[in-house]
């Protein structure tokens, strides 16, 4: 299955299954098995709700690989999102994949997020061989590689999480996995097993390193649910970070790291962030962090990389 590019009048090829503004009802989702998909140059699959009513989830197995990349002629990237729209009234449903290889280069999003007034469901990848992001879009966006799930700023509800099973997860140019919340909820917990390796390196265009985050970001009320690494072997470098940490009034979750193997920390990115492993009550924050727990047969630390657990405003690290 292949979708790719848009009209002449800038539609965009897509499959969708959403509730429209000013409607009212559920929407069934979308379903979808094959050996391949590809979308390109700004191709959607989307299952929202901008209107009152429930969006179903996406399901989607592919034997061999889905693949994202480019944008369309306005700059916004390929995705594949469960949202609540900003203005709508209802749950989406989330989103599962099945694959053998999942790339996300150059901006390509993978999102389930709430906007408006309802939960979004959790983000469920399990990929046989590899997951990696990588990668930003033109100047003119700015898009991030990324896999979100956030409650955002104007949003009131929670957010499902991610959890991604995988051999080996690579992120890299400021690639993101986040779950957090901007607005007023809870934002569900990262897990992230990878029974080869999980390694973040490379800068974006401004300098910034890739990250795995769980906050309560600035003006946010609610919590985040925490970060769980399980992996032979974990590598940060050029600024890569693995960050639960509250800037709002709420609780961020632990930061939980079982490497059997080694775990690597080296560097920093060019706006002199040091690669590390953070937990952090942050200046004007109300609200405790989870601390951390490191399991492992080798940690190496250089080059200025941390491992911190503090804070700085009205809480526990």
């Amino acid at each position: 299955i292949s979708l790719r590019g848009e009209d002449s009048k800038g539609y965009i090829s897509s499959i969708l299954s959403q509730v429209s503004s000013g409607a009212e009802g559920d929407s069934g989702g979308i379903t979808i098995a094959t050996d391949s998909l590809s979308l390109l140059d700004g191709a959607v699959i989307d299952a929202s709700t901008l209107g009152k009513g429930d969006a179903g989830a996406i399901d989607i197995t592919a034997t061999d690989s889905i693949s994202l990349s480019g944008e369309d002629s306005e700059g916004f990237v390929t995705a594949i999102v469960s949202e609540v729209k900003p203005g709508a009234v209802g749950n989406a449903g989330g989103i599962t994949l099945e694959v053998g290889t999942l790339p996300l280069p150059v901006g390509a999003l993978i999102g389930a997020s709430t906007f408006g007034e309802g939960n979004a469901g959790a983000i469920n990848i399990r990929a046989a061989n590899s997951v990696f992001l990588s990668g930003e879009s033109s100047p003119s966006q700015d898009f991030i590689s990324a896999i979100v799930s956030t409650v955002e700023s104007t949003a009131v509800g929670s957010s499902g999480g991610i959890n991604l099973e995988t051999a080996n997860l690579s992120l890299s140019y400021s690639a993101q996995i986040s779950a957090s919340t901007f607005g007023e909820g809870d934002a569900g917990v990262v897990q992230i097993r990878a029974t080869d390796s999980i390694s973040l390196s490379g800068l974006d265009r401004d300098g910034f390193g890739s990250a795995i985050v769980s906050q309560v970001s600035l003006g946010a009320v609610g919590s985040s649910g925490g970060i769980t690494i399980d992996t032979p072997r974990l590598s940060l470098t050029d600024g890569g970070v693995i960050d639960a940490s509250t800037e709002g009034t709420g609780d961020a979750g632990t930061v939980q790291v079982w490497a059997t193997d080694s775990i690597s920390l080296s560097g920093e990115d060019r706006n002199g962030f040091s690669s590390g492993i953070f937990s952090q009550v942050y200046l004007e924050a109300v609200g405790s962090a989870g601390g951390i727990t490191i399991d492992t047969a080798n940690l190496s630390l250089t080059e200025g990389a941390l491992i911190t657990a503090s804070t700085e405003g009205t809480g526990d690290a």
